[in-house]
């Protein structure tokens, strides 16, 4: 199936296939190890180093998640959030079991992969300050250093982090962090009481 060797996109769907036989190919590559389902109608390409029968080379939960998100909205309207940007962002060197994403319109949910758990929360690009990553965790928006920091460090959501793992985190990005853009996604995203729950925090730590 060319069309889906060639396709530009990391999660791959058997719905966003006109061809008749695009169920067919589907499970005839995974098969053969070409892809591989890491969700409920969602696959990845399998490098093709790593492909054969019943492969052991799995994704990246972050770009699952990502990927997952991308299907459904398209790459420009969600991005990596929270502990998973954190993670992005090298301030939780340990892998997670769950991977938090924006979707712009949706309930909160939880979406099962091989890899891990993917968390979606509703909030649209314009409610947060992004930059684009490239790496091997993630391809895609990802919220900026500064404003994983404030989301970390806010009351609101309750991230699935230990309360070491979180502030850890807020400290590393605090170091990394343009303090003088710290303070305006403050003003603009009414995230003043995490600006002060992070000043406290890396106070207390020198």
């Amino acid at each position: 199936m060319q069309e889906l060797a060639q396709v530009d996109r990391y999660i791959l769907r058997i719905r966003d296939f006109d061809e008749p036989y695009a169920k067919q190919d589907f499970y005839r590559m995974e098969a053969n190890g070409a892809i591989l389902r890491v969700a409920h109608g969602a696959y990845v390409l399998v490098p093709e180093r790593e492909r054969r029968p019943d492969p052991a080379w799995r994704p990246p939960l972050e770009r699952v998640a990502l990927g997952i998100a991308a299907a459904e909205f398209g790459p420009s309207e969600v991005a990596l959030i929270g502990p998973s940007a954190a993670r992005v962002h090298g301030a939780i060197p340990r892998p997670l079991g769950m991977a938090t994403v924006s979707y712009p319109s949706t309930r909160p949910r939880d979406i099962q992969t091989i890899v891990g758990t993917v968390r979606t929360y509703r909030r649209t690009i314009g409610q947060m300050d992004v930059v684009r990553m490239n790496n091997d965790l993630a391809s895609g928006l990802v919220t900026s250093v500064e404003m994983t920091m404030l989301d970390l460090a806010g009351k609101a959501p309750k991230w699935s982090l230990t309360s070491a793992t979180r502030n850890e985190a807020i400290r590393l990005l605090a170091v990394r962090s343009d303090w003088d853009l710290v303070d305006e996604l403050a003003d603009a995203y009414r995230k003043k009481t995490a600006l002060q729950a992070a000043r406290c925090l890396i106070e207390e730590t020198t």
